[in-house]
């Protein structure tokens, strides 16, 4: 005799150990739902399969009067229904556990059991019913309306397996039972309710299309509004409170707060249907529950939001805010949707439940590896603007100079400090949370002017003229928030924090602005507000920029596209059923082949229709494990690859695409946007990859004869396609010709000691001949096409077996010999040279022998191929014409060896030749006629004197406005002071006339770049100034002039210069070296003893870099805090760039443009931190 039990736990393992279809949490809540009825309660049980719910009531029936009378025909459920008989198994586990006096098995149709109960029972009265029958809509509905009448008043019903994959149970509980019942329970895909009268049902309760209300896909987004915001609009909107939901929800949308529905509008214009819940407006959620007629005391928020998802079942749930995605709420929302999705872009809170979501999408690039290695699918998506907002605002006028609007918080601490320095030397207007959390002695209150959100902000950016922005710290290095699209999509100029990736996302310096401090964001607020036409013109750029690529729409059209793949992959399985299921018996052994073997016919075993579907089982194992976070091998070597050769604007032609599934690949593993073309010769593999990508570009074609023009891809892709093709050289020919500039061959099977290798298989279940290549012999193949190797990567290798399986990057060289050649006359060139000696040094006679004789030389060629009259030339005829002319050439050794090695270069080679001779003689001319005149009328032999260009000139104005903070007219200014100087140039002249070099310099005084240490020194007004290294002296004399002029104005300044020749300075005399100390010694001597705060340092000693470190390293500590230092030797080392950063410092280079001299000029390297202009 069993006794009475007082919880589930007792029984739980026993329960559980009976075959059945509950999920955890189920058999609790049943067991404690029975156990709550009275002693002498009736229970139906309609569907109870092989008896686990009998079994788990039954026991909860112990010690009791209650009775269970369990409804089935126990014929199977609908997937194998009929097949079998439970009802011995059911009675079993009803016996073994001694149940049989609390249990009466009714076996038949539910429905005539139903309405003959009354025969059967006596008429009993019935105080719960579980049903779980038939889960076809007209039975779960029949089951209900003939049980219910039977159903005590105070009576519970419980309908199992409401969840999304059952849509029309779902339906028939939401529909009919649910608004009859009340007090709702739930217990995961068990809901239940208690009957409050007797009502009748009849069919006009039941929708007649079901739970949707099309074929479209749908997704409900779930937010979190700000309190400030949501009171403030109840606030302004009293009457609302007692609208409806649906009133609520659309008015609150019209003030564009946050991402507003942005996303589902966007979502919808992709076709699907989706709405929005705000979960923690308690105003808009009660008015739901309301509506649904339930009893608020019952309802928090989370499990309104889960009955929300419940009353809709849509495909994707779509968390906009982590922090509602609780373990809980996942775990309450997963029966009833498809996809669960998240978005982030801030830091992880720590109640979200990661491992419950199915996909997110992040617009933190560096995020997104991270999730991934947590096994989360992760997606890359940058925020974006709404244009609708720019229709609601309409704002014409910007009356604000400068704004900032957006919280200060914890999670801004980097932010907050810029802002308080801003705030001191600017006149902004800051607008947004969190400004009492702020100490009271803090400038930002002063400059603080409340809270702001929706239309209100909107319209304040529209009022802007210059807004800033910083990024919130988890951000790290990557730019993402979404006031860079909300300042920008307003018409503001936008000057924001950089990061390494806002130049994917804006041009920099032409849509936006950046700045890397404090600092360097004051200098360049100063320089917009003076010249407000550039900031306009900047702030229209990027505006444009925004409403073209940077909209909702655009983002969703990707969304929906990653959303539907998806979803679709739920079901992929019964897509590809074929009758293969163990994939193993595609594969067979590999079996010695030769190459008469590798046939045409062997080739077009790809061509067989079973076999994509055989293949893409394969594939979508891999896709699943990618999903997951693991690295698939063949995957990871391609984009590996691709980070090797990134640069903007990348197309890919994928040779030979099968199903088309790189494309995904790339997509989601590969950070940068790829223009993906496929091409397959299998009609039905590319049929399959335009089902599977309907977004992307695919065509049938032979890899023997591609559809498409020379080099119009960046790169041509190939993977394991070689192998099977049966005339290698032909497909190498075509995948070179129309890559640009690279190829990939990708997952590629090699020998290294052997002779290429002919294999037979079965792959895919269809007889296949393979060729393992010989390594060398295919990258020679490629080389002789154009395409040198210049990387490897290795997936696989077993040296003790010689077999490999590789990823190469071969690049587009100008260094190779083609397959077809001219057949030049031997006799008449001689023999050609090896590859490793075809790089030759003449001496520079013979070069401008050589280079005098082309032009005539071809124009001859040109001119006789021409009158042969024909658009295109036989190969044949220009062979005889090509060995004609060379019969006629003046030929030297020189010459001989350019020829032998231009063609080999080929016959297209040489018919393009006229035309690069004359570009390479317009450069050369200009050139040569400088050096020309430079020979005959200058005397210098070092240290070259010039002028610059005016463009130059420009463009060294334009390098000092950030270093020192004035406006470009100011710096022309100076520079016109030393252009004018004529005391300067009288002197120098002077003194050049008496010096031991006069046989060597030149009598007309050149400044070049110092003129840029002239307007340094003129505009930051340095006290210590070192010049290190002193020839002459021309440039000290410049950097004094400069200091005389600041000592005029009232700024005192001294200049310490130290060379090492004895001679050094000939050209400092009085009064130029009133300012200046002159010192010969070794430089590394002096400034270790040097004890002055520096200002300015200029390096213009020893170039050496070694020379050029040491230097800097000795003044490190000796350096004011806003000091400027100057490399004379920037254009050969990166000594300066790398101190630069160690310091803490900005870095620019300017290159010298001279004017009317062969030399090229050298750089400038200026270190420097920003000044705030004036």
């Amino acid at each position: 005799m069993l006794s009475k039990i007082d919880s589930y736990s007792e029984v739980a393992s026993k329960v559980e150990a009976v075959e059945g279809f509950m999920v955890p949490g189920q058999d609790a809540y049943l067991f404690q739902k029975v156990q709550s009825l009275p002693h002498n309660a009736v229970i139906m049980e309609i569907g109870a399969f092989k008896g686990r719910s009998t079994v788990n009531m039954g026991y909860a029936c112990v010690g009791t009067q209650r009775k269970i009378y369990s409804l089935d025909t126990w014929a199977g459920n609908q997937k194998d229904f009929h097949i079998t008989d439970y009802e011995d198994v059911w009675e079993r586990n009803i016996v073994s556990n001694g149940l049989q006096n609390y249990v009466s098995p009714i076996k038949g149709e539910s429905q005539e059991s139903l309405k003959n109960w009354a025969e059967l029972s006596g008429g009993l009265k019935i105080d719960f019913i579980f049903i779980d029958g038939s889960h076809v809509m007209e039975d779960v509905f029949k089951d209900f309306q003939l049980s219910f009448p039977w159903l005590k008043v105070g009576g519970w019903v419980a309908f199992h397996d409401v969840e999304f994959t059952h849509h029309d149970v779902v339906c028939v509980w939401n529909h009919v039972a649910y608004p009859i019942l009340t007090n709702h329970e739930y217990s995961a895909t068990i809901s239940c309710g208690q009957k409050r009268s007797e009502i009748s049902i009849d069919l006009s309760s039941l929708p007649q299309d079901g739970l949707s209300n099309g074929t479209n896909p749908t997704c409900l987004f779930v937010d979190t509004y700000y309190e400030g915001f949501i009171k403030k609009f109840y606030q302004r909107n009293p009457e609302l409170l007692t609208a409806s939901y649906r009133d609520q929800i659309n008015s609150i949308h019209t003030e564009c707060f946050g991402e507003s529905n942005f996303y589902s509008n966007g979502l919808r214009r992709q076709n699907w249907q989706s709405d929005n819940v705000i979960y923690n407006c308690q105003q808009i959620q009660g008015a739901w529950v309301r509506e649904a007629g339930w009893d608020p005391n019952q309802f928090h928020m989370g499990n309104i939001m889960v009955a929300q998802v419940r009353d809709v079942m849509p495909e994707v749930v779509y968390f906009q805010d982590l922090s509602v995605a609780t373990q809980e709420v996942i775990e309450s929302v997963r029966p009833f949707t498809r996809l669960i999705v998240g978005q982030i872009a801030c830091p992880v809170p720590k109640t979200a439940y990661l491992k419950g979501i199915d996909i997110l999408f992040t617009s933190f690039p560096h995020y997104v590896d991270r999730f991934r290695q947590q096994g989360v699918t992760a997606y890359y998506q940058p925020l974006a603007f709404s244009p609708y907002i720019l229709e609601k605002i309409k704002t014409n006028r910007r009356d604000l100079d400068v704004t900032f609007i957006g919280g200060i918080s914890g999670i801004h601490s980097k932010g907050t400090e810029y802002l308080n320095h801003i705030t001191t030397e600017l006149p902004i207007s800051i607008f947004g949370y969190g400004a009492d959390s702020l100490p009271q002695s803090s400038s930002i209150r002063t400059r603080h002017r409340g809270e702001t959100w929706g239309l209100d902000m909107f319209k304040l950016f529209s009022r802007s003229l210059i807004t800033l922005n910083r990024h919130v710290d988890v951000a790290e290095n990557n730019a993402n928030n979404m006031r860079l699209f909300e300042a920008t999509g307003c018409g503001a100029l936008l000057i924001t924090d950089y990061k390494d990736n806002l130049n994917q996302l804006f041009r920099i310096g032409e849509e936006v602005v950046a700045y890397r401090s404090a600092e360097e964001c004051v200098a360049l607020v100063k320089y917009f507000l003076k010249y407000a036409d550039e900031a306009k013109a900047i702030a229209e750029a990027g505006q444009k920029r925004t409403l073209e690529e940077h909209t909702y729409d655009k983002r969703m059209a990707y969304t929906a596209e990653i959303l539907e793949r998806h979803l679709r992959y739920q079901n992929i399985a019964q897509e590809l059923q074929v009758d293969h299921t163990d994939t193993e018996s595609l594969f067979s052994n590999y079996q010695p082949a030769s190459c008469e073997d590798m046939t045409l016919a062997s080739e077009s075993a790809w061509t067989d229709e079973n076999l994509p579907v055989h293949q893409r089982q394969i594939v979508q194992k891999e896709l699943e494990k990618t999903y997951a976070g693991h690295q698939i091998p063949i995957f990871h070597s391609l984009t590996n690859a691709l980070h090797h050769i990134v640069h903007d604007s990348m197309s890919i032609l994928d040779i030979g695409c099968a199903s088309g599934y790189y494309n995904e690949v790339i997509d989601y593993l590969f950070p940068d946007e790829i223009d993906y073309t496929g091409i397959d010769y299998s009609e039905s593999l590319v049929k399959m990859a335009k089902d599977l990508y309907p977004n992307a570009k695919f065509e049938i074609g032979d890899g023997v004869n591609i559809p498409y023009a020379d080099q119009s891809y960046t790169i041509s892709l190939s993977s394991a396609v070689l192998l099977h093709v049966h005339n290698v050289s032909a497909h190498i020919a075509e995948m070179c010709r129309v890559a640009k500039n690279f190829v990939i061959l990708n997952r590629t099977d090699i020998v290294r000691k052997r002779e290429t290798q002919y294999l037979k298989t079965v792959n895919y279940g269809v007889n296949m001949v393979e060729a393992w290549y010989n390594e060398e012999y295919l990258i020679d193949l490629f080389l002789s096409h154009g395409f040198k190797r210049v990387y490897t990567i290795e997936i696989d290798s077993n040296p003790q077996t010689d077999c490999y399986q590789c990823t190469y990057i071969f690049e587009r060289t100008s260094d190779y010999r083609p397959a077809i050649r001219v057949n030049y006359n031997e006799s008449s060139l001689g023999t050609e040279p090896d590859v490793d000696e075809r790089w030759q040094k003449f001496s520079i006679l013979s070069s401008l022998r050589l280079l005098h004789d082309l032009p005539a030389d071809f124009e001859r060629l040109d001119k006789q191929l021409k009158s042969l009259g024909q658009d295109q030339i036989d190969l044949q005829v220009f062979n005889q014409v090509f060995n004609q002319w060379i019969q006629t050439l003046n030929m030297t050794d020189a010459k001989k060896w350019f020829l032998q090695n231009l063609v080999a270069q080929g016959s297209q080679h040489i018919l393009g030749i006229q035309n690069r001779i004359n570009i390479g003689y317009d450069y050369l001319q200009e050139k040569l006629s400088h050096l020309v005149n430079w020979l005959i009328f200058s005397k210098e032999v070092s240290n070259f004197t010039y002028d610059l260009t005016p463009l130059n000139m420009k463009h060294l104005a334009w390098t000092l406005v950030p270093i020192t903070g004035k406006s470009y007219d100011q710096i022309r200014g100076m520079i016109n002071e030393i252009v004018t100087d004529v005391n300067l140039k009288s002197h120098i002249t002077e003194w050049t006339g008496k010096s031991k070099m006069v046989h060597f310099t030149d009598p007309v005084t050149r400044y070049g770049r110092r003129i840029l240490w002239y307007a340094l020194v003129r505009t930051l007004k340095p006290s210590v100034i070192i010049e290190s290294g002193v020839h002459r002296g021309l440039g000290t004399c410049v950097l004094s002039a400069a200091i005389t002029k600041n000592r005029a104005e009232g700024f005192e300044g001294n200049l310490y210069a130290v060379g090492i020749d004895p001679e050094a300075g000939e050209l400092v005399q009085s009064p130029y070296k009133d300012v200046v100390k002159l010192t010969i010694q070794d430089s590394l001597d002096y400034l270790k003893t040097f004890d002055k705060s520096i200002d300015l340092f200029i390096h213009d000693s020893d170039h050496s870099a070694q020379h050029e470190f040491e230097e800097y390293q000795i003044i490190a500590d000796k350096l004011s805090d806003e000091s400027v230092i100057i490399s004379d030797n920037a254009h050969s080392t990166d000594v300066l760039p790398d101190f630069a950063v160690k310091t803490g410092r900005c870095f620019t280079y300017f290159q010298e443009s001279p004017i009317h001299h062969f030399y090229l000029g050298v750089g400038t390297g200026i270190a420097y931190k920003p000044k705030n202009q004036t």
